[in-house]
């Protein structure tokens, strides 16, 4: 939607974009998990996943527009194909993560995969109990991926899976025990840095992480 008037640019009709925030960059949406329907209605029969980038209308005027891609990258990926985390673009690459903590990065400019994985980490996953909600962050040049259990891995960005650091945060949440295993504290939001601080919010306990 337009703010000065309230007006849509875009159509419902492109809501299977997916159901993560997108990331925006100079007039450009980026869609880290964009599934591909088949079926009836186009929703059951969901088969992969891709990485999309569409080009909002130039023409402030312009209203019931359906963005087309111009770059998708489409493959046929593990996981459970539903992501709660936002992509992180960095440069040319947007880093995705789902769920279930599969985790794929994509050049954006090339339209090609980089590689995927799934991190070695003791993710807890059901449908009650979300493996990886938080969405990759970027702190100078590492990326930090935190999963729902309170684990930590700091990967250096770039177009390999290079893993250089590992923290666990293991605290009692006495106050949600079903669907939480061992009552750990859950995390479910991202990082946010502030010099060589680092802030994390988990359900029951806000963290302040400072570096020496």
């Amino acid at each position: 939607y337009k703010l000065a008037d309230g007006m849509p640019i875009t159509s419902d009709r492109h809501r299977n974009a997916g159901q993560t925030t997108p990331v925006i960059e100079n007039g450009v949406i980026y869609q880290g998990n964009r599934p591909r329907f088949s079926g009836r209605h186009g929703y059951p029969g969901m088969h992969g996943l891709s990485a999309a980038a569409f080009k909002l209308p130039s023409d402030s005027n312009s209203t019931n527009i359906v963005p087309q891609p111009f770059i998708e990258v489409a493959q046929v990926a593990g996981g459970i194909s539903y992501h709660i985390s936002a992509p992180l673009l960095v440069g040319d690459a947007l880093y995705t993560i789902d769920m279930a903590g599969y985790f794929a990065v994509y050049d954006m400019k090339e339209g090609k995969e980089l590689y995927h994985c799934y991190p070695d980490w003791h993710n807890r996953c059901s449908r009650m109990l979300y493996g990886v909600a938080a969405s990759p962050t970027l702190a100078g040049n590492y990326i930090y991926l935190v999963n729902g259990a309170g684990e930590t891995l700091v990967l250096k960005s770039g177009p390999k899976y290079e893993v250089v650091a590992r923290n666990v945060l293991e605290d009692i949440n006495r106050y949600e025990p079903v669907n939480n295993p061992c009552d750990q504290d859950m995390f479910l939001t991202a990082p946010v840095f502030e010099g060589n601080t680092m802030y994390l919010r988990g359900r029951q306990y806000f963290y302040c992480i400072e570096g020496k």
